[in-house]
């Protein structure tokens, strides 16, 4: 009976990957969190509030320059140019915060439909020796000497390579006995992340 037993604990099974638009947003913010942890860049004058107030009072200054040397309102109208003025700046503060974010989005967009043709449909097979992966036309090993971590965030199983991002498994996918056999390829665990 406990050879039976045994046979299934070390029987590779495999994984098909399948990825929903929260636990990529999951991965995002994990990868992120893990990425600013490693790195910290220079300050600049665009961290803050500087650069969108440095925008906005160049830019009312000079659309207050040009309507007066236009014509289109004269010096001495005071509430015409402080308006006009007040309106620039405002929207010389915002917009390149508001087209940043729009950027942004269609940038994460175009990141995460990159990320699903390459990954959702992927098979794992998860052996004693490591981890066989097939996507893409490719086929990869991974020995299980190469699994210095193993974590568990929000939804997702995450297995910490060497190098690079760590390998990113939907918790939905796993069965518990599954999980212990995947953390039994590193010797570190950790529940909320890895230390």
């Amino acid at each position: 009976m406990s050879d039976v037993s045994n046979a299934t604990e070390t029987a590779p099974f495999e994984i098909v990957l399948d990825f929903t638009d929260d636990e990529l947003l999951q991965y995002e913010a994990v990868s992120a969190h893990r990425s600013a942890a490693r790195t910290k860049p220079p300050g600049s004058i665009w961290e803050g509030w500087t650069g969108p107030i440095l925008i906005g009072c160049v830019s009312a200054s000079a659309a207050a320059t040009l309507a007066i040397a236009s014509g289109a309102v004269s010096s001495r109208a005071g509430a015409g140019v402080a308006a006009l003025s007040f309106g620039t700046f405002w929207a010389g503060l915002w917009v390149p915060g508001f087209i940043g974010r729009r950027t942004a989005e269609q940038q994460r967009k175009v990141a995460f439909d990159e990320f699903r043709t390459e990954w959702n449909g992927a098979r794992i097979l998860v052996t004693s020796q490591g981890l066989w992966m097939r996507h893409g036309g490719l086929r990869s090993f991974v020995s299980r000497n190469a699994v210095q971590a193993t974590s568990r965030e929000a939804e997702l199983f995450l297995l910490h390579l060497p190098r690079g991002r760590p390998m990113v498994i939907p918790l939905r996918l796993l069965t518990s006995a599954q999980q212990a056999r995947l953390a039994a390829l590193s010797s570190v665990e950790t529940e909320k992340g890895r230390s």
